[in-house]
């Protein structure tokens, strides 16, 4: 991704900048929020698991992945002819389509280890992943 940022803008340093604020100081802040109230309201509402690369309670990945999605919708936006004020809510209709068509995947990633059963959002207290799946499908 850097490479084709550096090859193909025009101004290849700012939207560097963007990629990094957006991720440090937007996504990353408002996910943390969210895992932290989701924490404070309800055991495991909304919480990651661990990653080796993280952002206070987040995995750097999920920051990432929202810029990505934010980019793309923009620079496919860039070749299409229509109104600038229409692109703020075609991006967000575009980065709430992915998020809705990923949790759902998301959440089914379960796997095991030595602390029991993990999946990609919170730590699970079941012994048995038939038992997990069911009660989440």
């Amino acid at each position: 991704m850097v490479f084709y940022i550096i090859e193909n803008e025009e101004r290849p340093k700012i939207v560097l900048m963007q990629f990094i604020c957006f991720v440090f100081f937007y996504a990353s802040a408002f996910e943390n929020v969210a895992a932290t109230m989701g924490v404070m309201g309800k055991e495991g509402f909304y919480a990651y698991g661990h990653s080796i690369l993280m952002i206070f309670n987040i995995p750097i990945t999920v920051p990432i992945i929202e810029f990505l999605i934010v980019y793309s919708t923009l620079r496919v936006l860039k070749m299409v002819n229509i109104p600038s004020w229409s692109k703020p809510f075609i991006v967000g209709l575009m980065a709430m389509i992915f998020d809705f068509s990923m949790d759902p995947v998301a959440i089914k990633q379960i796997f095991h280890t030595a602390e029991g059963i993990i999946g990609r959002w919170c730590k699970c207290q079941y012994q048995n992943v038939e038992k997990f799946q069911d009660e989440n499908v």
